[in-house]
């Protein structure tokens, strides 16, 4: 207490106390829901996202009041949109405060399946899906409840793109299995390619030659594992451990041929050095110091430091895809897990990070679903698509 204020007793105490929470509830509420629609209308993209949840003790009250709200005037949520404030994002954890259009609703007073399948003026049209960590775990397979929801997609006409770092002869297998016909995005978008017909190659971005073989001098000297590829097939200089292990989880064959800057004729459509995570996070610094200004230096795996020409990522390979689809931004919707998929979150309408996501991406998702191992891709597209 201050110095001066003379002690309540007995039952005045209490009676005042009463009285002073009975004010500052008053006070307070009101500020709760201005500090809310402040916050929603400083979103990049959308007005009303990024939210703080009210405590539940007044979650009801403020439902009430937040219904009556209309959304910013379009100029307002331009301006607001044009100053990105990134340490104000808020993701939106599963589970907790849902999405709704022009509307404020805490976790409290909606479940989760009360999110909207689409905004009415820009409704989704497009699902660009990583694969490895998002629509399979480390077993590879496709479980049913994330089959079913793709198949529910495709059925309604969305179009469903995978967008992975995979290989084309890797990835076309699972794209079939779920009934995807679209173009897949492959090789961390250097690679986009048809799945019927010709198969034609829509965009082919492959890693300058000198760079390449600067970067192969360097496995070299450091006895590194480290794959190119040329024509969707892999080579390494050394078959090893390491090299085992990527055969296995792509179910691809590496050919061993000996000296890598030697064997480098052509510009390689990706490079990619594998280790144990420790040893692949201090690779993956050295590539980024070293040649970060020139390329395209991702992780997409705990074991994996991959490397694409400069510019090169999901994120551009989606933007023209969708150009070629006619698709606009705010249609698509995007999920991803891993650090290589943050651009393929930050080119769609909304963006969506795995439970088992690293944090890096969680920070800049705007739904956070269920990890791989509770379907979480199939939460998503439930929840967002409505179906």
């Amino acid at each position: 207490m201050f110095a001066g204020t003379p002690p309540a007793t007995g039952a005045s105490s209490q009676r005042a106390g009463a009285t002073s929470l009975e004010r500052r509830r008053s006070v307070r509420q009101p500020l709760r829901l201005l500090r809310l629609v402040l916050l929603a209308t400083r979103s990049r993209k959308h007005p009303l996202r990024y939210l703080l949840a009210a405590d539940p003790a007044s979650s009801a009250a403020l439902l009430g009041q937040a219904r009556l709200l209309a959304a910013p005037p379009a100029a307002a949520a331009d301006a607001a949109a044009a100053r990105p404030d990134p340490a104000r994002r808020l993701p939106l954890e599963f589970g907790e405060l849902p999405v709704v259009e022009n509307a404020i609703i805490p976790s409290a007073a909606l479940a989760p399946t009360a999110l909207p399948p689409a905004r009415p003026s820009c409704p989704f049209r497009l699902l660009a899906v990583d694969l490895d960590g998002t629509l399979i775990g480390s077993d590879l397979t496709i479980r049913p409840a994330v089959r079913a929801a793709v198949a529910a997609l495709i059925e309604r006409g969305i179009v469903v793109v995978l967008a992975t770092g995979r290989m084309y002869v890797s990835s076309r297998p699972f794209a079939e299995a779920l009934g995807i016909t679209a173009p897949l995005i492959c090789y961390q978008g250097a690679l986009v390619r048809e799945i019927e017909g010709e198969q034609r190659i829509l965009r082919h971005v492959p890693v300058p030659l000198t760079l390449a073989r600067q970067i192969a001098a360097f496995a070299r000297a450091n006895d590194l594992t480290m794959h190119v590829y040329h024509d969707d097939r892999a080579y390494t200089a050394r078959f090893t451990e390491e090299s085992a292990y990527y055969a296995e989880l792509n179910r691809i064959p590496v050919a061993e041929v000996g000296d890598l800057v030697s064997f480098l004729k052509r510009r390689p459509t990706k490079i990619v050095f594998i280790s144990g995570p420790e040893g692949v996070r201090r690779i993956y610094e050295e590539l980024a110091a070293r040649w970060g200004a020139v390329a395209q230096v991702t992780q997409s795996n705990p074991r994996f430091a991959e490397i694409t020409a400069r510019g090169v990522s999901k994120g551009s390979a989606l933007r023209t895809l969708a150009r070629k689809l006619g698709v606009r931004r705010c249609e698509i919707v995007a999920i991803g897990d891993h650090e290589n998929d943050r651009s393929l979150l930050e080119n769609a309408g909304v963006g969506v990070a795995m439970g088992n996501a690293v944090a890096e991406l969680k920070a800049i998702a705007d739904l956070v679903a269920p990890p791989v191992t509770e379907d979480g891709a199939a939460w998503a597209i439930r929840h967002l698509f409505g179906v």
